[in-house]
């Protein structure tokens, strides 16, 4: 939840409550710890001690990418999604003709319209008001590019679980990429180590430095040990991808029956931005893989479907 930049620290807390946790003293858990949780590093097997960094021996609950991802969204870093007013597309759409965001208000306390902000001054769209409701339905429309044949999809998925028995291709450029750094990181130390004995830096510097270094090694090996997984197991990359494209099958459908806080994360997933015109949306932008999904023809031939 939190890596989405949707929920905030209260709504979790809230969340949380419900599904019964509670404090020692049977109370709900301040947001204040909520902010603590999710800055913790010991839930992705990484100790800390005086603001150093260590291996863990335990197992973690959730990956460096993933906890990664969450101190962006806390540190603001990261763009969040989440608006203080319940507009469900607020911070999806831009307007198509001068490139400014998208803003909405309500109409006689019930019904939502979209128009340009018109933040540069120079344009005419802040007067078209466009119904969130048939924005809805244009977006579900659009969402039903992402389907492909069920059937085409099931003879690929089988044709690369077929080409995964007969190869062993392990290269993993991010793997040889995580391993040299790890040893420039014990060249540096190593120079660091005898540029201190000869005297040539004080102790305060040395032991900053130093720290720095065993902090980004114990995130290295992390990541190494992360990424060697991977590589023994691209089963997982293939039943990922499956997945995407069975999801894609079925999104517009989930869309257009989802509550508004759903429809916000499906549209989290997938969409990059849509482009507002004259009250439609006139193109949207998908993520990867779904920009892919979206270019690729419903009954796509094997090769279409298989080519990288």
């Amino acid at each position: 939840m939190a890596p989405t930049g949707l929920y905030s620290h209260k709504a979790i807390a809230d969340l949380l409550f419900e599904q019964g946790l509670r404090s020692p003293r049977g109370k709900k858990i301040y947001k204040s710890a909520i902010h603590k949780l999710l800055s913790n590093p010991f839930y992705c097997g990484i100790m800390r001690s005086n603001g150093k960094d260590y291996q863990g021996n335990h197992e973690p609950l959730v990956s460096t990418e993933l906890f990664a991802k969450c101190q962006d969204v806390l540190s603001g870093k990261a763009r969040s999604r989440r608006q203080t007013r319940d507009f469900t597309l607020s911070g999806f759409i831009t307007c198509a003709k001068c490139g400014c965001a998208i803003t909405a208000e309500l109409k006689k306390e019930k019904y939502a319209y979209y128009h340009c902000t018109n933040g540069k001054g120079v344009c005419d769209q802040r007067s078209f008001n466009a119904n969130e409701t048939n924005l809805h339905k244009q977006i579900t429309l659009d969402l039903t590019k992402l389907r492909i044949s069920p059937r085409m999809i099931d003879i690929v998925y089988k044709a690369k679980l077929e080409e995964l028995a007969q190869t062993k291709d392990t290269s993993n450029t991010a793997l040889t990429d995580a391993r040299t750094a790890l040893k420039t990181l014990a060249t540096r130390k190593s120079r660091l180590v005898d540029t201190y004995t000869a005297g040539d830096i004080d102790t305060d510097l040395y032991r900053s430095k130093l720290t720095e270094i065993d902090n980004e090694s114990v995130r290295l090996t992390k990541r190494i040990a992360e990424l060697e997984q991977e590589a023994t197991d691209p089963l997982a990359t293939i039943e990922l991808v499956y997945s995407k494209f069975k999801q894609g099958i079925s999104l517009a459908d989930e869309y257009e029956a989802a509550e508004p806080e759903r429809k916000r994360e499906l549209l989290s997933e997938a969409l990059s931005n849509s482009m507002l015109l004259n009250r439609n949306i006139v193109e949207v932008r998908y993520k990867s893989p779904y920009a892919v999904f979206a270019r690729t023809p419903f009954n796509a031939s094997f090769s279409e479907l298989l080519g990288d």
